[in-house]
């Protein structure tokens, strides 16, 4: 249990060392800020879920429109139908990048549990 606890203490000393340097970088890059700034004002998104999602979405060709931004992220529906079954409900594909969608998750149920407009969407 004492190895457990030490390797436990180690890597959150890790994390937080990572988070820092990382927050260092965007520091020093305008641009960066501009887009933590703006995760940061959307409801759900905290500092840890922003760094990780700048990660995933600044990769991203600009050129791209919402729906392919859907698409990428294994968020869009996806129908299935079966010859003699009843069609079955739609549900999300998942066959986009699933380190974006691990991303949203948490802040999307921390938004639908604290915003009342994304509670009553949800």
């Amino acid at each position: 249990m004492e190895d457990v606890q030490l390797s436990i203490t180690q890597a959150d000393h890790q994390i937080d060392t990572l988070r820092k340097r990382t927050l260092q970088l965007i520091e020093a890059n305008e641009t960066m800020q501009q887009v933590l700034a703006l995760l940061l004002s959307v409801k759900g998104i905290a500092e840890a879920s922003a760094i990780q999602l700048m990660g995933e979405l600044l990769v991203l060709p600009e050129d791209m429109k919402a729906k392919q931004w859907v698409a990428m992220a294994g968020l869009d529906p996806k129908h299935h139908q079966s010859g003699s079954s009843i069609n079955k409900k739609a549900r999300i594909s998942k066959v986009g990048n699933r380190y974006l969608r691990q991303a949203l998750y948490m802040p999307a149920l921390s938004a639908a549990r604290h915003d009342k407009h994304v509670n009553g969407y949800y």
